[in-house]
């Protein structure tokens, strides 16, 4: 791998900690600014709106800009480092009320950044990689962002017990402006700098959404993410009352579920399978997973089936990466990155909704089975999707 590849995956790294340190601290301030249920809530629904509303432009001025997109990237980052700087040097003097309002201009400011990070970074990264290159980047990719996410909700724990919010303020900050420095040392493309979409707005979006591989690819990503939503928003009702155990153990569940994710990306670099069959057999172990969890409530055989299904979903996460960074072409690449985005930021929230009110119905244990048939199911379209038709690389706007 070259160097502007690692810089690129360090800084993604780097920050992703970040952001797992903040989370957690953010969560156990906003619930003991106002001590109300919807607190949290709030937040995460003001991060959520923002991004799906505003990642579209991000991911549009990603391809009218191609050769900025290095460039649009370290601004988001440097956009985000002044925003947790700002409110590092503003939280010492803001009250409970105050405090709470300043987290949520926070969230809303940091998800306008992030959404022109996110596509514009995405794009960039596909661009450096060769064909031999990307199993061995992206398998990287995955593993070190999962693994950073990992430790970023560990450490987080510990932090918010050592350090005053202001200070984790800062390392966020600091966590950004890290990963601001080592994308502006990656060298743009010069491959890239020619290339443009020569149709309009409307006719480029309609250009990419309308191929059918790139439908089948989001589809995929929207499979996968739905499919562990239902699984990870009803597991901690699942783990204590289902099986009638205590913090520790779904604590360790939760772990469980990471390390899998971690041991998934890891391994996706010596899987050389066909992508319809690579899907198949991903998208079986995650059903797999849900259906042994709903029919054999045993906490062993639940963090056994977690663990088959996180290194699953993982695998086709990878998979996913790397097929659509050799489908979708590179003008439309950023658009593509914030479909998908919008869809899983729209699906995630409706079907934990969905799923835990189906289990105040019928029981954790059913929604479990349904998943488990559902993901089959999409993921059975999927498969034939590809296995029915080659994936084409779709012809560039003249």
């Amino acid at each position: 791998m070259k160097g502007s590849q690692l810089r690129l995956i360090a800084g993604r790294t780097v920050s992703q900690l970040g952001d797992g340190i903040y989370e957690i601290a953010m969560l156990w301030v906003v619930t003991h600014l106002l001590k109300a249920p919807w607190s949290v809530a709030v937040v995460i629904i003001v991060g959520n709106l923002v991004s799906a509303l505003v990642v579209p432009l991000g991911g549009h001025v990603a391809d009218r800009m191609i050769r900025r997109r290095r460039d649009i990237a370290v601004a988001s980052d440097f956009g985000a480092f002044l925003l947790f700087a700002l409110a590092a040097l503003a939280w010492p003097h803001l009250g409970r009320q105050a405090g709470y309002v300043g987290l949520l201009l926070l969230t809303g400011l940091t998800s306008i950044s992030v959404s022109f990070l996110f596509p514009s970074l995405g794009a960039l990264f596909a661009s450096l990689l060769t064909e031999e290159s990307r199993p061995q980047a992206n398998s990287l990719y995955q593993t070190s962002t999962s693994a950073a996410n990992l430790g970023g909700l560990l450490l987080g724990g510990v932090l918010v017990a050592a350090m005053s919010f202001q200070a984790i303020l800062w390392l966020d900050a600091a966590s950004f402006g890290l990963a601001c420095l080592l994308t502006l040392s990656v060298r743009q493309p010069m491959a890239a700098a020619g290339q443009a979409s020569g149709a309009g707005a409307v006719g480029a979006w309609r250009e990419m959404l309308f191929s059918r591989p790139v439908r089948l690819l989001i589809g995929a990503n929207v499979t996968v993410n739905g499919s562990l939503i239902v699984l990870m928003s009803l597991l901690p009702f699942f783990v204590v009352h289902v099986l009638h155990s205590g913090p520790v153990v779904l604590g360790a569940t939760q772990a469980v579920f990471a390390a899998g994710m971690i041991v998934g990306g890891a391994l996706s670099r010596w899987l050389h399978l066909p992508p319809a069959r690579q899907f198949a057999l991903g998208f079986a172990a995650m059903a797999l997973g849900a259906l042994v969890i709903g029919l054999w409530p045993r906490i062993w055989a639940t963090d056994v089936s977690l663990f088959v299904a996180a290194v699953a979903a993982s695998i086709v996460s990878v998979s996913l990466m790397t097929l659509s960074q050799e489908v979708v072409a590179e003008e439309h690449y950023g658009k593509f990155l914030a479909s998908a985005s919008v869809l899983t930021t729209v699906a995630q929230p409706t079907m934990a909704a969905l799923a835990g009110g189906a289990a105040a119905l019928l029981g954790a244990r059913v929604v479990f089975v349904v998943s488990a048939i559902l993901t089959a199911i999409s993921g059975g379209a999927v498969v034939r999707g590809i296995g029915g038709r080659a994936a084409k690389r779709p012809a560039a706007s003249a």
